[in-house]
């Protein structure tokens, strides 16, 4: 009885890493892509900032201003998106990193009950 426990117990613990390794990497690829075309759109935003500001120097006072404004108003939505952005891929590798520890500390433990038995 025990003998099927223990099988039981260690394909469970290879199912999980398997799954794990399975899910791990394709989220890590996703991540990436993710990260990648944010970053992208990040530059765009950073040249499109730059590029207003300098058109509105070229323009008359009162439009320069408007234009300047709407430069910074941009720049501040796009500091914001990034601060969304780190927020989310923090708290997800968080995330993944809990459950990883605690795969391993169940993977582990099974292997100590099972060198005891």
């Amino acid at each position: 009885m025990a003998h099927c426990t223990r099988d039981n117990q260690t394909r469970r613990i290879q199912w999980n890493i398997t799954n794990v390794e399975k899910h791990f990497g394709q989220m890590c690829q996703l991540f990436a892509a993710f990260v990648s075309k944010t970053a992208k759109v990040r530059n765009k935003a950073d040249l499109l900032v730059r590029e207003i500001s300098l058109y509105a120097d070229t323009e008359t006072p009162s439009l320069k201003r408007g234009l300047k404004q709407y430069a910074d108003h941009l720049a501040k939505i796009q500091d914001y998106r990034q601060a969304q952005l780190d927020f989310y891929i923090t708290q997800n590798k968080m995330c993944i990193i809990g459950r990883l520890h605690l795969r391993i500390k169940i993977y582990f433990y099974a292997l100590e009950k099972k060198r005891k038995s």
